[in-house]
Formats: C-alpha cells, structure tokens, sequence
C-alpha cells in the first residue's frame, strides 16, 4: 500500500540522517545557549509540577497507528472550572471533572468503539450545552446529543452525519456563513481513493439550525482532493469577517490548503497566494496565535524531523504569511505532533509548547520543547521550568486553567502506556484578565469570536476555536498574560454574528463573563424631572436609537405614553440581530388622597357663620401637605364665612396639587304673608298666615304663646306676632284686627265681601249689596297665573256661593269685576 511504502521511507530516511542530526544537534545547542545569555536567564523560578498522578489520570493508551488519540481541556459542564477529556482506542472515553482544583473521574457515557481520534465538546444544536462530537478512523463520526443534565443520546444519523466509513480525522467547528449555528469541518486521511469516490473527500457540512447538517462539500469548493488530511481549522485570515479554512495534509506529496471564504458558502483555494503551501512535507498541528502582539494572528506547523523541520508562518498583515521558524528560533528538527501558543508567565507574549513523540518503537522518545517568547523578537528553548521528564511519545495537547489563578495548565495526551502529563503551573505574579465570552445572535459558546485587549498603548488579541493543534481543544475560557501592566484600558470582543462590544477599563486579575450585546444600553429619557408622578398625569418615556425596538408593555414606538405605576424597559436589536436592554425606570404614580368636604351653610340670612371643613384621607402613606384658600386662610377648616364660593388647593411634597370650589349658602330672609278677618260678631276675628324664607320648620308665637296657624276667636286688638325658623332665626310683626258691624249693616252699596278666609271647603260666599249685571270673577296663584274664570249674567243682591276647586294650598287672588265694579281680594286656601 502507499501508506506503507511513505512510512518505511520515512524512517530509512531518518535512520540515514541519524547521524547528521547528532551534529547538527551539537550546533543547535550552541545557537540555544547564546539564547540563553541573551534572554539573561537560563532557568525560571516559576515551572510546571506534573500534577497527573495526584489527580489519578489513568488512561493506558496504546494506539495501533502510533499517532496517539485527542485530549480536551474543555469546561464540559460550565461551571467555571476546566475539565479533562481523553479519547482512547477500543474503550471507553474518560472524563475527568474539576471539582475546584482537583479531578475526579466520572464514569463514562460513551463507548470508543474503534480507533478514536478527536473528541470534541460543542454545542451543536445551539442550546447552551455542550454536546460531544466523536471521529473514529476507519469509521464514520459520531454525535453525542446532550439533554442538559448530562444524559447523552447518539444522534449521529438524525443529524445528517455521514454514513459511509472513512478515515475521519479531525474536526473543526465554526459558523463559517455566520447565520448564528456552527457547521463543522471533518478531516478525512484518505490515500488510495479516486476523487469521484466523494465520500473520501474532506467534508464540509453546513448546520440546517433545526438540529441537522447539510454535506455541502463540492458546492462550496472545499473537498481538498484525496489528502492526508490531520486538521482543517477556521479562522479569519484576511480579517474580512468571513471565516476561512486552513487544512494541513500529511505526507510530502500532499500539500496544505487555505480556502478564503467568499461570502456566499462558496470558498477559493488561495494557498500560493497566501504563501501557506508546505509541498514536501509533513505538518501535524495548527496551532495559531498572535506570538508578536501586531494584531494579526500566526500559524505553528510541527513535523516529523530529519529534515522536515517546524514551520512559524508569520502573518505580514496583507493576506499572507512568510514562514520564518528559524529566524525566530522556534525550528524544531524532531518527531512533533500537538502545539500550544501558552504564554505560561503571564507577561503578555505567548510562548511555545511543542509535544514530539516517534512512531517507531526503534527511535528513543525525543522531549518535548518548550519556547520563551523573548517580547515578540525571539524564542529560546528551555525546559527548565518543567520539573520532571518531557520524554514521552506526546501528541495531542491542551491548555486550561486547573485552579483557576490565571495561569495556563497544560496537560499532554501520551502514548504506548504512558500515563499523560498535567503540567500545573506555579504563576509568576504577573497580572491578567479572564474571559469568556458568549453569543446570542451568534453561537451560544461564542465560537469564531475575536477578542482584542487595549492596555497601556498596546493590543493584545485571542480567536476562538472549536477543534485546533492536533486533534485537540483548548478550554473555552481565555487568559491573556498583561504582566506589569496595572490596567487595561478597554476590551473589545467581534463575534462570528459581526456585533462587536466594548467595556472600558475592566478590573484585571478577574474572570469576566461577557454576553453578545451586553455592553450595550438604551438610557430611557423621561419628560418629567422626577419618577414620582402624580395620579391623572402622564409621563413620555423614549429612547433615542437607530435600532428596533420593543418595549416590555409590546409597543415598538421611540416613545410611548405611560399611564400606570410600574417598571419600564425596551428590547432593542441592532442591524446584527443582537438584542440588548436599556436600563430600566420605575415610575410611581403618586396617589392622591380622598379629600372629603363638610360645610355648615349660614343659618341666617346676612350672618357670616358658615364654616368649611376637609378631611384628608390618611389611609395613604402621604408626605407633608399645606391647604390654602381663596379667602388667603390656611389649614383645613375656616370659618365666620359669608354667603359665597371658596376654592382650597392641595400641594404635597411629590408636587401635586389638587382643587375644588365649594359653596356656602344662606337662606332667604323670613317672609310673611297674611290675611285678617276682623272681628264682627264678637271674638270671631282670624288672623291666617303664610310664611317663605329662612329655614324651615317654623315656630309661631301669637302673643308670646306658641300657635299655630290660623289665629283664631280673636277679638278686635293689636297682637304681636313672632316667627322663628329652625336656625333660630326670627322676625316679628305688629297684626291689627278691627272690628265691623254686622256684615247687613256694614256693606255699602259698591261694596263686596269674601268669607271665609281661609277658605275652608271647594267653594266661598261672595256677598254684595246689589244686584250686578255681567259679572266676569278670576282666580290667581301666587304667581299671577289665572287658574280660574267665572261669568255671573246676574250675581244678585246678598250671599252667592262660588266654586273653589282643585286647587293646591297657597296664597290666591280673587277679582271681581264688570262695568261698575273692579275689586282684587287675596284670600288663602
């Protein structure tokens, strides 16, 4: 097979160049120790502790390719605290959880059935818990759905995933179209397929968003042929918004590839261009970061030695990169798999962790190396800090941060029985700043997030992966190293939606979490100088934004018209479909209390006794408050009133005031209307009253004796009479009564006279003294209006009696007249 006939040439080539190495390594050493004199150090007081033992970390791994299997530093339940994951061959998958600085292993939920690669914590049906993704070689991938509480089901062919076995490899995770889901990238390491044969093919697999992923490979133009393909990773190389895809392939006859993402899922291979391409060679790892703080991130390729060196492709900043490993004294001539960009000191520069590990089982197990980033300009290789043996067949490795100080933890997934390597970190007192950030519109874990530091005149930036080095995964929470640097000035983080927050001057030494959007806010104005308002107004809230906008009461107006107590807030959503949150107004319509009126009208007519009083309702919880009037008194009762309208205003301390007139009236004055009936035949006078005005009821006093009306058996005198009305108001009138002669004798000729009065019955006498012709007699109220009419041809001599019916009781007005007589006689009824 062409596998076999590649790796029996690969290692006669080394066994031939053994030799060569030796010296070359001879003069390498001394490169390294002129290193040494010019870093000004050879050893670091600050060094990792091998902390694996301690921790119980078993995983006896014996790969039958030698190419060892994946390791993840993943927080798998987000708790804050970094986890372990390692991927064995044939068996079960552990799973160590950190439980505040110590690990403990729990049992395990997944079966590795065959030759596991990469293992991979993601959440793929963006519901904000990890879910895990399983690549078996010779086998079709795996997906692990989570339900939340850690039960996990296989829904690898629900989702889409392929179906046919391969020699699946990594796999990379990101939301290359940025519609807010990841699509991932599997590698296949693939040698003697035809490309007709597409599943053979690299595949690119875009997210439905429904819990399913669409093969989209050949339209979008990233199948990469039949490769050797480790790793493909995304990242944006061109800094367009737009994630590209790098995709390293093993053995020299393949060659690596950049696909430059167009915008439209369709990608365009420029390697040549970009100055990536690695023909000849044998890249193991992808491993990216910014090692020279210029803002543009760079890529780390190991390889298998004797002549196939490491590559450090430095990004110039204009879309390509030039490879300068030996310039910067990172060229690594040794068996090498995973690499980590960890700055381990915290001084802001990222340093370089290489695992190196031989297939064959003839060739002595190189070290590991470890790089000291020299502030951007060199590297010098040292592994002094480490203080115990980096000899192992290491491949794939993580970062993470065991206990949480800040510092960066490595642990080095081994091979052929060795136990793997959990480097803790001592710190170095250097300060940092921890961040997590997490999407909304974008995905949940914020996969493809940039993440920029501004502190002191210089910038400090971090991409986030899902799937990166070799087969690996880095914890999701990102420290950045500001070593003397007492502050950071802002921190701005770019999600893979496009939507970018900023925060100034967050506190350092400090894990932050940040979510998509939260740095933004709406203030909300209001028209009035206070929340407290007054029952009746209205109060104008509004929000001044380009944005859409919804309030918590579902209006989607700028400004909206409040009319109740409560609390208020919009929603808004800017042209990234971000959604953010003004600040939120309490506004408190003050209640005004019940004020109740009493008054006491004037009991007599002119006097200046009324007397107003208010009762203020002291159910409520109200300030102070002041009463005044229209009259210039003050406080709630007044008094020694007149006859007339008072107006009071209320005003309390929230600033609301009140009104209301009230009026104060007084009676009428006492009238009196009376007829007498004078005395003729002797104590027959009569005296019959009507009274109007005052306040009823009355009080008649004739004489001094309380009587009612009619005063009667009266005989002819002068009699006093006093009215008092229930006010104890009074009046007093002088009332003659006269005396007649018999009504024959006292009659003259013209004369008429009307008995009785009052009228008792519904008819009177009318007597005359002659005989008249045409006799017209009409009856008015007391208001004028004629109620009556009567005509009398002949009314003769003597007594008539005429009708007075239907009638209410009142005052009325009797005339008798024709052409000889016109008389007016006011009678009571």
């Amino acid at each position: 097979m062409v596998y076999t006939l590649l790796k029996l040439k690969r290692e006669t080539l080394f066994l031939i160049k053994k030799f060569l190495l030796k010296m070359n390594r001879l003069f390498q050493s001394i490169l390294l120790f002129l290193s040494f004199v010019t870093a000004g150090s050879f050893t670091f007081a600050q060094t990792f502790t091998d902390v694996a033992s301690i921790n119980n970390l078993v995983t006896d791994l014996n790969t039958s390719d030698k190419y060892g299997a994946s390791v993840s530093f993943y927080d798998f339940d987000n708790d804050g605290w970094d986890d372990l994951t390692f991927a064995r061959e044939n068996d079960s998958i552990l799973f160590y959880k950190n439980n505040s600085g110590t690990f403990e292993r729990i049992g395990s939920f997944i079966y590795g059935n065959g030759r596991v690669k990469h293992v991979l914590w993601v959440d793929y049906d963006n519901d904000s818990d990890l879910d895990l993704f399983m690549t078996v070689y010779e086998e079709r991938p795996r997906l692990f759905e989570n339900d939340g509480n850690f039960n996990f089901t296989d829904v690898s062919i629900s989702a889409g995933l392929p179906l046919e076995f391969s020699n699946n490899y990594g796999v990379s995770f990101a939301d290359f179209n940025n519609d807010g889901y990841l699509d991932f990238y599997l590698a296949n390491y693939e040698y003697d397929h035809d490309e007709s044969e597409h599943e053979h093919l690299n595949q690119l697999y875009k997210n439905n968003t429904d819990g399913t992923f669409e093969k989209i490979t050949l339209s979008a133009n990233v199948g990469d042929s039949i490769q050797m393909s480790f790793q493909g990773l995304w990242f944006d190389y061109n800094d367009d918004g737009y994630l590209d895809l790098y995709v390293i392939n093993d053995r020299y006859l393949f060659d690596n590839t950049l696909f430059r993402n167009n915008g439209d899922e369709t990608f365009t291979d420029v390697t040549d261009i970009a100055g990536l391409g690695m023909n000849g060679e044998n890249p193991m790892t992808i491993t990216i970061d910014d090692f020279n703080n210029d803002g543009y991130f760079d890529i780390y390729i190991t390889n298998t030695g004797g002549g196939k060196t490491t590559k450090l492709f430095v990004n110039n900043g204009d879309g390509t990169f030039s490879e300068q490993a030996n310039f910067y004294g990172v060229l690594l001539d040794e068996y090498s798999w995973g690499a980590l960009w960890i700055d381990f000191d915290n001084d802001s520069w990222q340093d370089l962790y290489v695992a190196t590990g031989h297939p064959s089982s003839f060739i002595t197990q190189p070290e590991s190396s470890f790089y000291k980033n020299n502030n951007g300009q060199s590297f010098t290789q040292n592994n002094s800090m480490f203080n115990s043996s980096l000899v192992a067949a290491s491949h794939s490795v993580a970062k993470g941060d065991i206990n949480n100080d800040g510092y960066y933890d490595i642990v080095s997934h081994n091979d052929r029985f060795v136990e793997p390597f959990l480097w803790e970190n001592s710190g170095a007192g250097n300060n940092y700043i921890k961040i997590t950030p997490q999407g909304t519109t974008s995905n949940h874990f914020a996969i493809g997030t940039l993440i920029k530091v501004y502190a002191q005149g210089q910038i400090f930036s971090k991409f986030t992966y899902c799937g990166e080095n070799y087969i690996g995964q880095d914890s999701q929470h990102i420290i950045f190293g500001l070593g003397d640097i007492s502050g950071v000035d802002s921190l701005k983080i770019r999600y893979s939606s496009g939507h970018t927050d900023i925060y100034f001057s967050p506190t350092i030494n400090t894990h932050h979490y940040f979510q998509e959007g939260d740095s933004f806010s709406a203030s909300i104005e209001q028209d009035s100088s206070t929340s407290n308002v007054c029952e009746n107004d209205t109060v104008h809230l509004s929000i001044t934004t380009s944005d859409s906008i919804i309030w918590n009461t579902g209006q989607v107006n700028d400004t909206i018209t409040v009319t109740s107590s409560g609390l208020y807030y919009a929603q808004l959503i800017n042209s990234y479909g971000v959604s953010y949150y003004s600040d939120t107004i309490e506004v408190e319509f003050y209640q005004m209390p019940d004020i109740t009126s009493s008054s006491n009208n004037i009991s007599c007519f002119g006097a200046d006794d009324g007397m107003i009083n208010l009762t203020v309702d002291s159910s409520l919880d109200t300030n102070e408050y002041q009463i005044t009037w229209s009259t210039g008194q003050s406080g709630q009762t007044i008094g020694s009133l007149t006859m007339g309208s008072y107006q009071y205003y209320y005003s309390d301390d929230h600033g609301c005031a009140d009104s209301s007139t009230i009026n104060i009236e007084e009676p009428y004055p006492i009238d009196l209307q009376y007829q007498v009936q004078n005395e003729t035949f002797g104590n027959d006078g009569l005296v019959n009253i009507l009274i109007n005005g005052g306040t009823a009821p009355y009080q008649t006093f004739w004489d001094g004796t309380l009587q009612q009306s009619p005063f009667e058996n009266l005989t002819a005198g002068v009699y006093e009479l006093l009215i008092e009305d229930v006010n104890n108001c009074t009046l007093s009138e002088i009332i003659e009564v006269g005396s007649t002669l018999s009504l024959e004798n006292q009659l003259k000729e013209d004369q008429l006279l009307i008995y009785p009065n009052p009228i008792q019955n519904n008819y009177y006498f009318l007597k005359t003294a002659i005989t008249y012709k045409d006799v017209s007699i009409i009856v008015f109220n007391s208001v004028g209006q004629q109620t009556d009419e009567y005509f009398y041809s002949i009314l003769e001599a003597g007594v008539n009696k005429i009708p007075f019916e239907n009638k209410p009781s009142g005052l009325y007005t009797i005339r008798v007249s024709n052409s000889e007589i016109n008389q007016m006689f006011k009678v009571v009824y």
